[in-house]
Parts: C-alpha cells; structure tokens; sequence
C-alpha cells in the first residue's frame, strides 16, 4: 500500500479499504499482509562433538555348529555283512589352512572373516581346498562391499571337521555361516569325500554294491526312524521333505557308517538346528563298500 506525503493523515485512511478490495477481489495474489519476521541466527551457535555411528554387530557370537557324530545301536533286522571294511591308515597329516581379515570403512570394521581349511600334504587336495580358501575370501570381500553400502556389519566364518582319514578315504565336513543382518544368519553346509589314492570326488553311489534306489530305501528307513523317536523337533512332513530332497551330496563317511546332514529349516523350526543323521555300518554292511 502507497502513502503519499503530500496529504495529512485523512488521506492515508480512504486507500486502506480499497487496497484490501482489490487484494480479496483479485485472488491471484498471495501474501500474508502479517509476515512472520525473521530471527537472524546466532552469529557463535555453540558446536558439540558427537561419537561416530558404529552399527550393532548383528551376528551371534558363536555360529552353529555342525553336530558331532552319534551312531545309534542298529534296530536288530541286521543282516551279516558280506566283508569288513579294512580302516587301514592313510598316512595323512592334517594340518590348517586359515583365512582372517576385518574388512574396514573409515575405521569402522564392517565384515570380520574368519575361515579354515584342511590341508593333508597331498598336492592335489591341498590344492581344492586352497580354491575353497580363495573362493571364501572373494565372497567375503563382496559381502563387505555390501556391509559398506549399508552402513552396517556383516560375517562370515568357514570351520571343518574331519570324519574319516583311513581306509584310503578322506571325508570332511564343512560349514560356511554368514551373517547379513537376519535374525540367524545363513549356514551352508559342504561335504568332501576324497579317494586318497586317485585324488577325486567319490559319491554316495560309490560306496554301495547297489543301485541307487534300493540303497536310498534303506538309508530312509534309517532317517523315519529318527524323525519317529523325537517327532516333536521335526516338521509334520519332514519324512516326505527328506525324500525329496535326500541329501546325496551333502553326506560324510566315517568308520562307525555313513552320516546325512540338513540344513537348518529343512526339517524342523531353528532350534532344531543341523540335522545330522548317522546310519549304523551293520545296518547297510550288506551293501556297503570301499571304493578301489
């Protein structure tokens, strides 16, 4: 609104309505005719330091572990083994592989890796499991790429046991367990057994005299019996998941039988964890062989 200087204060009144006519009449034009004024800063605001944001380590300290062997008495339909497996030494020195990096950000450690590995002084396992290290640490270093990009920590830990070193059989169990934030983590369970004379990969199939579907009856047989003893820990249809998914792959030999494993969630809820079922040698000892 103009003021002209001119006129006294009687010619000041008469243009206040009619400015406020035009302002409401027009309606293209918004102003608030009472602005809120506004407070210059404080020319020194006081500055406080504050501690860096460091993530909660989602992972459980103590990762699960695969179930030690635990062979049951047989169920008394045995029938008399055609031979008896020689367990002869096969002369081999364990010793371990290991892999440890705390991979960081700006200070902040946002994946700690930990991994073992088997090493037997045989060139040419020693050399598979060496690609296992490597493969470990390059999943590891992505995993951190990730942790990075999320602002958050991530973990991974690779551990092995060795179920039979005798008979010239070499089996191994191993677990990788990362953490990427779930309330549990992931656990991938692996199983090698080796022919220590040839170097290679044996399957299930090549320690039984007959095919695979008459040896699979009987190792079921073994595993319904399990889940029958204790259903409360299974799933209501672990029985027909365990036939669909029978673990040919991720099985171990010892000297006591032949050991199946499952991942967690397979058969039954968390807390039921590794399922780890042993087959009793005299329950199979008809059917059974060593390679070679």
């Amino acid at each position: 609104m103009r003021r002209y200087k001119s006129a006294g204060a009687n010619t000041v009144r008469p243009l206040i309505p009619i400015a406020l006519c035009v302002f409401l009449l027009s309606g293209c034009v918004s102003v608030d005719p009472f602005p809120t004024p506004v407070l210059s800063p404080d020319p020194s605001p006081e500055v406080t330091e504050t501690e860096p944001y460091l993530p909660e380590n989602p992972t459980p300290v103590d990762p699960p572990v695969i179930p030690p062997p635990d062979f049951p008495t047989s169920s008394g339909d045995v029938t008399p083994p055609e031979a008896t497996p020689e367990w002869s030494d096969n002369n081999l020195a364990i010793d371990t592989l290991s892999y440890q990096n705390d991979f960081t950000d700006g200070g902040v450690v946002r994946l700690p890796a930990f991994g073992v590995f088997p090493q037997t002084g045989d060139a040419v396992i020693d050399g598979y499991y060496e690609r296992c290290r490597d493969d470990f640490e390059r999943m590891c270093g992505e995993l951190a790429e990730d942790a990075k990009s999320d602002a958050a920590v991530y973990q991974c830990n690779a551990e092995y046991f060795v179920e039979c070193n005798a008979g010239g059989i070499l089996s191994v169990s191993r677990m990788v367990h990362t953490n990427t934030g779930g309330a549990h983590g992931m656990t991938a369970l692996i199983c090698e057994t080796f022919s220590v004379e040839e170097g290679i990969l044996l399957t299930l199939d090549d320690f039984f005299s007959v095919g695979r579907e008459e040896y699979t009856v009987r190792l079921r047989g073994v595993i319904e019996r399990v889940i029958d003893a204790n259903p409360e820990r299974y799933w209501a249809d672990a029985k027909e998941v365990a036939a669909q998914i029978f673990p040919y792959d991720v099985f171990c030999i010892t000297q006591n039988g032949v050991s199946l494993l499952f991942h967690e969630y397979t058969l039954g809820p968390y807390t039921t964890g590794i399922v780890r079922i042993d087959v009793p040698l005299d329950e199979i000892s008809d059917i059974f062989r060593l390679p070679g």
